[in-house]
């Protein structure tokens, strides 16, 4: 698994600029594709924003802010306390 994520770290850096040129010259088709994506999905994500969810810690969050509840000091705090 690590030489996989290796790989792939060392394939974008030496294809960056490739990235980067290809996001630049189809911008305009990748915004459609986003945006056709996002009125298919509308209803399964407005219900995954508004899905909230109570932590271990005691917090609650939506499913929207749970990468950033994680982070928070809160939910930090907590889980030291558990571990130990």
């Amino acid at each position: 698994m690590n030489e996989m994520r290796e790989y792939n770290k060392q394939y974008y850096l030496t294809h960056k600029q490739w990235f980067k040129d290809y996001r630049e010259i189809h911008q305009e088709s990748i915004a459609v594709a986003q945006r056709c994506y996002y009125l298919e999905h509308i209803e399964a994500l407005t219900e995954w924003k508004r899905t909230k969810v109570a932590c271990s810690c005691g917090g609650k969050f939506t499913l929207s802010n749970k990468a950033a509840h994680e982070r928070s000091n809160k939910h930090l705090k907590s889980m030291a306390t558990e571990i130990n």
